[in-house]
Formats: structure tokens, sequence, C-alpha cells
């Protein structure tokens, strides 16, 4: 009885094992990166939309949502922008730090100057998030930054 090839089969069975063994757990660990911030992140989706109630003000706001008709609402930024970071806050109920930014053709805007910490040097989590919508006629960038 001849036995050639047993030595690819058993190569073959090995190398499968070892490569499902990676993509498992590169699927388990993956998700646990977002872990710390998911409650923040869910927090933040209010911010792509128009808010309650939808003409808020910063007296008014129950909701702050930063679009209207589907777009920024240059407005509504500045708005935001007015609150201290102790009522950004509060009233996004954050656990992580954030910071809010915009960006048009990869150049930030001063729209939103005081959204949020300053990025520190050092920390422990970081996570961006980029979400996008057309502002003054211009596809815009806002991204959000959290960290511990």
């Amino acid at each position: 009885m001849k036995r050639h090839g047993q030595i690819f089969t058993m190569d073959l069975i090995l190398g499968l094992m070892i490569m499902i063994a990676a993509l498992l757990a590169l699927l388990v660990y993956t998700p646990a990166e977002r872990a710390p911030f998911r409650d923040d992140l869910e927090r933040l989706s209010v911010l792509m939309s128009e808010g309650v109630p939808a003409n808020w003000t910063n007296s008014t706001v129950s909701i702050p949502g930063l679009l209207s008709n589907s777009q920024f609402n240059e407005t509504k930024i500045r708005a935001f922008d007015n609150f201290t970071i102790d009522e950004e806050r509060e009233i996004l109920g954050l656990v992580a730090n954030a910071q809010i930014r915009f960006y048009v053709n990869g150049t930030l805007q001063s729209l939103c100057q005081t959204c949020g910490d300053a990025v520190p040097a050092s920390y422990e989590d970081l996570f961006v998030l980029r979400r996008y919508a057309v502002l003054n006629g211009t596809v815009a960038t806002m991204e959000v930054t959290l960290w511990r």
C-alpha cells in the first residue's frame, strides 16, 4: 500500500485549523475595542438627528441634534458650541471624554471651537468616529474622538 500524499493532507488540515483559530480570535477580540465606548457611541448618535425639539435652542433643548433636512445646521452647531464641556457631557450622558470637530475638504472648521475637551497626549483607550453630511452645500465630516 502506498502512502503518497498523506503528509500534504496533514499539512493542509493543520494549516486550516490555524487559520480558523486566527479568524475566530479576530472576530472575538475586535468588538472588544469598542466596548468601553459602546454606550457613549449610542448616545452620540443623536447628534446625527434634528434633535428634540426640531428647532431647539440652548434653553429649550432636550436632545441636541445637529441636522436639519439631513444636512448639518450651522446654527445648531454654534448653539451646541455655546454649552460648557460639563453641559455637553450631561446633556449627552457621556462617560468618556469627547471632542467634536468639523472638517470641510480636510480643513478644520471654526464651527465648534469648544465642543468637548482637548485630546491629551496620553490616554488609555481612544476611538474616533466620523460621520458625513452636507454643510453649506459641501460635504463635511463630523469627527468625534472619545478617550479614557
